[in-house]
């Protein structure tokens, strides 16, 4: 309306041709026309700004929603991160036990075979033990079966021989020895001087000696028995001498046969006088010995 008022102004004060101001008034027409198109065209502009403006805040928003959505993933990946980090940690962890494990395993299979071998070996010294022992078992036997053979062959064959080096005074007692190169049997005991019967039979006994003289001994007799000692008491022989002759030196000999039973104990007793021996090596006289005749 401004538009067209200043036209008509311009119009009148310029004296201008009506056929000008028409040309400037269908301008202005025009001008008027485009201009309403152009606040036409602002409005839809401004009304596209507004709908784009509120399709921007909406999108700011779906914008900060997906920033709190990045934030949570971001913080969700930091928490996996971290997790990852743990079970990367227990992992290496684990690999470190499970190599101590498999190290440990390949000790203890070192230490199996060690113990097969040695279970091996062990095994194989108890054989040869069992060998040894089976053997050493089988020698003893024999060694037993030789020594009752021996046994049986000495009861078969009993006999003894004994014999003193020193003189010997001590009356009423039993006369003991040095020498028993003879025990068949194993019946006689030269410590003491006794013969214990071993089986039921027939004995003989026999004993020599020589009487110190009468100058040492101070007495000419000489009075020596073979007795059983064992009850019942007995006397089996005895041997005598008297001689007068000062310097003299005499040997007495007896001898005994008597049936005697297990166990008998039978020994010589010197009763009187004294028995010489000149300790000469070679040169004894003091002889005492027996043998069984048969067994009854």
């Amino acid at each position: 309306m401004s538009t067209d008022l200043s036209t008509a102004i311009t119009c009148a004060t310029s004296n201008a041709t009506s056929v000008s101001c028409n040309r400037l008034h269908r301008l202005t027409q025009a001008a008027n026309e485009s201009l309403s198109k152009n606040r036409i065209k602002i409005q839809m502009a401004e009304k596209k700004v507004t709908e784009m403006m509120k399709a921007v805040d909406k999108a700011t928003e779906k914008l900060n929603a997906l920033n709190q959505t990045l934030q949570i993933v971001i913080e969700y990946k930091e928490k996996l991160a971290g997790i990852e980090s743990s079970l990367n940690t227990k992992y290496l962890l684990d690999l470190m036990h499970l190599n101590k494990v498999d190290r440990e395993i390949r000790r203890m299979r070192i230490i199996d075979e060690e113990v097969t071998i040695k279970y091996n070996r062990m095994l194989a010294l108890e054989t040869r033990a069992e060998r040894l022992r089976t053997k050493l078992e089988d020698k003893a036997n024999l060694d037993e079966q030789r020594q009752q053979h021996q046994n049986l062959l000495d009861s078969q064959h009993i006999s003894f021989f004994a014999q003193r080096t020193t003189s010997y005074s001590q009356r009423n007692t039993l006369n003991n020895y040095q020498i028993n190169d003879l025990n068949q049997g194993g019946a006689f005991n030269k410590t003491s001087g006794i013969f214990t019967v071993p089986v039921n039979g027939l004995y003989y006994f026999y004993f020599t000696a020589l009487k110190t003289k009468q100058g040492l001994s101070g007495t000419s007799r000489l009075t020596v028995q073979i007795a059983q000692t064992s009850p019942p008491l007995r006397v089996l022989a005895k041997g005598y001498m008297d001689s007068s002759d000062w310097n003299g030196w005499f040997s007495v000999q007896f001898k005994a046969i008597a049936n005697l039973v297990v166990n008998d104990r039978i020994a010589v007793q010197l009763l009187e006088g004294s028995i010489y021996e000149s300790g000469i090596s070679g040169h004894v006289t003091t002889n005492f010995g027996g043998y069984l005749i048969v067994r009854l």
